[in-house]
């Protein structure tokens, strides 16, 4: 379970993970699977960092993600960003947000270094939400801001106690994947969600 905590202001989306929101935010790590019988306290070196905040009006999502040997080099690029884009030979996050926690149907969100979206209901591409996405990079990782509006996901925003059930993966062509419950799955299933709670 991670703790979705309440921004007391909205940070700036500028790919730079620098506001207050972030600075209190819980990291949710995504990790390559383990090894059976491999035992370490340590933290993994290329885990990617997930942070959740939200208020009355949107879930904000921040990301940074290192980059691995033989990944994708792709830098933020906006000219012609469209829903529903071709994001397999990118390194990318996918999202999905489960809010009635059925484990059947869920909400679907796919994010590129590059800045470039895809989105799915139900498996269902038709379904095109209004989000606003922010993208940042260095030679050693890249970085996402993301704000979703609660009217695309629910008629109510989440109260405190609220619970959802929610799968983060990364994948990385050629490389692998990460998550952050595993078995890291191309395709969610219901062993593959962990649990975000609203304080």
């Amino acid at each position: 379970m991670v703790v979705c905590r309440k921004a007391n202001e909205k940070p700036r989306l500028d790919g730079v993970l620098s506001d207050a929101c972030w600075q209190a935010s819980t990291e949710l790590m995504l990790t390559r699977e383990p090894v059976r019988d491999e035992e370490s306290s340590e933290p993994e070196p290329t885990a990617s960092l997930v942070m959740l905040a939200y208020d009355a009006e949107f879930l904000y999502v921040g990301l940074s993600v290192p980059r691995l040997d033989g990944a994708p080099l792709d830098r933020p690029e906006s000219k012609g960003r469209t829903h529903d884009a071709d994001l397999s030979r990118h390194d990318r996050i996918s999202i999905c947000l489960d809010i009635d926690r059925d484990y059947t149907t869920w909400y679907e969100f796919h994010v590129d270094q590059r800045g470039w979206t895809s989105e799915s209901c139900w498996e269902d591409r038709r379904w095109n939400p209004t989000w606003f996405v922010a993208t940042g990079a260095e030679d050693t990782s890249w970085r996402i801001e993301a704000a979703i509006p609660w009217a695309e996901l629910t008629p109510t925003p989440p109260q405190r106690g609220t619970i959802w059930s929610a799968s983060v993966t990364r994948t990385t062509p050629t490389v692998g994947m990460q998550a952050w419950v595993h078995p890291s799955l191309v395709r969610p299933r219901p062993n593959s969600f962990g649990l975000v709670r609203f304080e």
